[in-house]
């Protein structure tokens, strides 16, 4: 519903790619955090 809202602007779709561009990089920086530490728990075992 936001992605459509912000697209339909004159600047939308710049605007649109880069905030689903900054979700996806955001999530992927979580996800390699949450790994990270898994990996570490591993490790002190």
């Amino acid at each position: 519903m936001i992605y459509m809202a912000v697209t339909s602007g004159s600047f939308g779709s710049i605007i649109g790619y880069l905030i689903l561009f900054g979700i996806i990089y955001f999530g992927a920086f979580v996800y390699n955090i949450i790994m990270g530490i898994q990996v570490l728990r591993e490790t002190a075992y």
